[in-house]
């Protein structure tokens, strides 16, 4: 795999290890993703990728090996210090106020940017100096997201897909240079994940995005550049119809497909 050049990237991940017990998640994965691009990992179930984004966000630590960020080390930083640098990530399960309605969701959101790190306020979201502003804030990024009509609907009454948006749209509140997506489209029937693929696809106007994802077919729609891995090592990375074709990866992950 050629390395890209270095003036280029935005996420550097160095011999990046992390094993639990016996257990090898993380076998000195090496990934390098660039400014402006959807960068795609995919892999068979159990390959690390979970694993591997949490190291990503600073929800685990790694055992060893470096993380750098726009070049800088930020291995050993905690989650909230990576988000001050513009990287945030959804998870999985989607993590959502469910005392709170749509609107509300999105308000916490963008009062927890704005008090936490203003400077990612600037420029990016207007920091909610009054109720009005909040309120017009909230309005453009459910629209931006396709929820402008549910402002008002409770999290229960939201569908599967819309909750995932939503998590989604929690995530880019502070307009972050790098969003790493969660298998975004896990569980979703065929409409729900083409409104997701049109979200993704949109986020890239703005952002950078990191998405791990089992849907093979949304993958090469969408990716600029495909990861694959398998039991904790990036096996291929490069542009979508090489990686498809790449007999490595056949044998250990699309010939399951």
């Amino acid at each position: 795999m050629n390395r890209p050049a270095a003036g280029n990237l935005l996420l550097d991940v160095q011999r990046l290890s992390k094993r639990f017990g016996g257990v090898v998640a993380s076998a000195g994965v090496d990934l390098q993703v660039l400014q402006g691009e959807v960068h795609a990992l995919i892999g068979p179930n159990g390959a690390g990728k979970t694993t591997l984004v949490a190291q990503l966000g600073g929800q685990l630590r790694p055992d060893s090996g470096r993380i750098l960020f726009a070049g800088e080390d930020i291995t050993q930083l905690a989650p909230h210090q990576r988000a001050r640098r513009g990287l945030a990530r959804s998870f999985q399960i989607a993590r959502l106020f469910r005392s709170f309605d749509v609107a509300g969701n999105v308000a916490l959101a963008i009062a927890a940017v704005a008090s936490r790190h203003p400077e990612r306020s600037e420029g990016s979201r207007p920091a909610p100096g009054s109720f009005a502003s909040l309120r017009m804030t909230v309005h453009e990024l459910l629209d931006e997201i396709g929820l402008a009509d549910k402002a008002e609907a409770s999290i229960d009454a939201l569908s599967h897909g819309e909750q995932r948006a939503l998590e989604v749209g929690l995530a880019i509140v502070s307009r972050p240079r790098l969003v790493l997506l969660d298998e975004p489209m896990a569980g979703m029937g065929h409409d729900e994940s083409h409104r997701m693929e049109a979200l993704i696809a949109r986020l890239r106007l703005h952002t950078t995005v990191l998405l791990i994802e089992h849907d093979v077919d949304a993958v090469f729609r969408l990716a600029d550049r495909v990861s694959v891995l398998v039991s904790g090592q990036v096996i291929a990375s490069g542009a979508p119809a090489a990686v498809r074709a790449d007999a490595g990866v056949i044998e250990a992950y699309l010939g399951e497909e």
